[in-house]
Parts: structure tokens; C-alpha cells; sequence
């Protein structure tokens, strides 16, 4: 069974974990899986997030990568960036690390 740096099983729900334990949750976050409960728990709990995904993925040969979306596009074209720093400053702006 995996476990956290401290040894606590992660069956343990997270609610059950001293408050005062330094811990990050990595989940999948991108515009289209932003997750609000999980960030929301996270938050009030002092639980740091650490997406990964941020730039998004294709989940078949018809969905859109995220980076390739034309809002994405357009935002990225209005402030000089590439459509990868657009998505990566949306995780940034909020509060979020990014892998």
C-alpha cells in the first residue's frame, strides 16, 4: 500500500490527518478538470495543490488539447505568450504549483 512521507496509509482520509502536517495534494487540473471540491477542501485544510496536467490532454482523435483551444489561442496572442504560459499563469494566479 502506498504511503505518505510520514508513514500514514493513504486509505487514511484526509480529514482523519493531523492539520498541522505539511502536505501537498498532486491532482489533475486543467480548465476542463478543475476539480472545485477537492481545491475547496484543499484550501480550507492548508493542503498546498500541485497540478499536473495544467496544459491539458487529448482524450480522443475529436477532443481539442487544451493548449490548442481558440480562447487559449486568442489570449495568448493578445498578451505576446504562448498558449503553454497562458495555462501555466491560469495554475499560477490560482495558487496552485504546476508540473
Amino acid at each position: 500500500m502506498p504511503i505518505l512521507r510520514d508513514s500514514t496509509p493513504l486509505s487514511t482520509p484526509m480529514k482523519d490527518l493531523n492539520a498541522s502536517q505539511s502536505m501537498t495534494s498532486q491532482i489533475s487540473l486543467h480548465p476542463h478538470q478543475q476539480q472545485r471540491d477537492v481545491v475547496e477542501f484543499s484550501k480550507k485544510n492548508n493542503i498546498h495543490i500541485v497540478g499536473y496536467s495544467l496544459l491539458g490532454r487529448k482524450k480522443s482523435d475529436t477532443e481539442i488539447v487544451t493548449v490548442d483551444e481558440p480562447v487559449v489561442q486568442r489570449i495568448a496572442k493578445k498578451y505576446g505568450k504562448t498558449p503553454a504560459q497562458v495555462l501555466l499563469s491560469w495554475g499560477v494566479q490560482s495558487g496552485w504549483s504546476g508540473t
